[in-house]
């Protein structure tokens, strides 16, 4: 049966952080059941579409998933399972901002058949939490983690910003340290990204976030891939990290170009080669403008696409000499992966390739 994954956008933040650049929606409250009435609806209408597509994977992200009262999560991958054929082992994961992490939302996770939790951590240091905006203390943090742990769940990752302003690395040696003494099972480390138009994007225009330089920023990229892979943390793309079993399938399947359809203002989608996305606005939403934008990809499209994605994990691609970049890349048997150097240059690397 052709795989399918699903993708569910929960846009709803207490507070913007003053990195972040994708959608949501701060006081917000009194749209919440337009909302998931509206996403139940598209549930609906999207299971008539792919009945034939068995749901390999089911990823919640945001906005701040766990914001929202868990019963709206609950009715969703309820009527999911009512409507859609789902793979007998599938991966159900949804994200966790600390601060409101519950046992009675965790429990009600779990009996729903969310089996993985992603919870963004980001930093260990309180000050620089604080500087991230970020509502809780690393003690808060740790209370809320082994409630993870006393409700039962065993597939644990972990969100990890580095190359923040005014961050050492010592402080980076040391968050590294204390989330690999967890019993987790997968780390994301992610680079800054400063985006316009975000607080952090003025404060960068006008000189003064103070950023690590780019020197420091990949010192310490370059020291997590070596830590994480000496303390059972397999690097198997250029961010993640994961012990042998736990890699994160619904971003494995992104990457190896599983069709994927996105619920929810602001998702998008990508199906039998068409790519269309819901509107950044919720009203427009709930008024029902579903996969707007449609665009047809072509085979070269798709080539390049799949070059791009595939280039990013430790499995590499098929060699082809046409392609291969002996400065960036090393040839492993009939397959071509990117050096430290390359993924340091990934997008130059993809920029030759396409």
């Amino acid at each position: 049966m052709n795989p399918l994954n699903i993708y569910i956008h929960i846009p709803f933040c207490f507070a913007k952080c003053p990195y972040c650049a994708f959608f949501s929606c701060t006081n917000c409250e009194d749209t919440y059941d337009e909302y998931f009435n509206t996403l139940n609806r598209e549930i609906l209408t999207k299971s008539k579409l792919y009945k034939d597509r068995e749901i390999q994977t089911i990823y919640i992200g945001g906005g701040t998933p766990n914001l929202v009262p868990y019963k709206y999560i609950v009715e969703c991958i309820e009527n999911i399972k009512k409507n859609f054929q789902l793979s007998k082992d599938i991966e159900i994961t949804i994200e966790q901002y600390p601060q409101y992490i519950t046992k009675e939302s965790l429990e009600a996770y779990q009996a729903v058949g969310i089996n993985r939790i992603s919870i963004g951590l980001q930093a260990t240091d309180d000050t620089q939490l604080q500087q991230l905006s970020r509502r809780y203390t690393y003690e808060e943090f740790i209370e809320k983690y082994n409630l993870v742990k006393e409700v039962g769940f065993n597939d644990i990752g972990i969100d990890l910003i580095f190359g923040y302003p005014n961050q050492t690395l010592i402080q980076w040696k040391r968050t590294l340290e204390l989330v690999t003494a967890l019993d987790i099972q997968h780390i994301s480390c992610y680079s800054l990204e400063v985006e316009e138009g975000t607080p952090y994007g003025k404060l960068n225009e006008q000189g003064k976030l103070g950023l690590p330089s780019e020197v420091l920023d990949r010192e310490m990229y370059h020291y997590a891939c070596k830590y994480l892979n000496e303390n059972g943390f397999k690097q198997y793309e250029i961010s993640n990290f994961a012990k042998e079993g736990y890699e994160c399938k619904h971003n494995l399947n992104f990457w190896h170009y599983q069709d994927y359809i996105g619920l929810g203002a602001g998702a998008y989608s990508r199906v039998d080669n068409t790519k269309s996305h819901n509107p950044e606005d919720i009203q427009k939403y709930i008024q029902g403008e579903w996969d707007i934008e449609k665009e047809t990809t072509t085979p070269r499209d798709e080539e390049i696409e799949k070059l791009m994605l595939g280039l990013r994990l430790n499995e590499g691609i098929k060699y082809d000499e046409n392609i291969f970049q002996k400065e960036y890349m090393v040839r492993v048997k009939e397959r071509m992966v990117l050096n430290t150097e390359g993924k340091d240059m990934y997008n130059k690397v993809v920029q030759k390739v396409v």
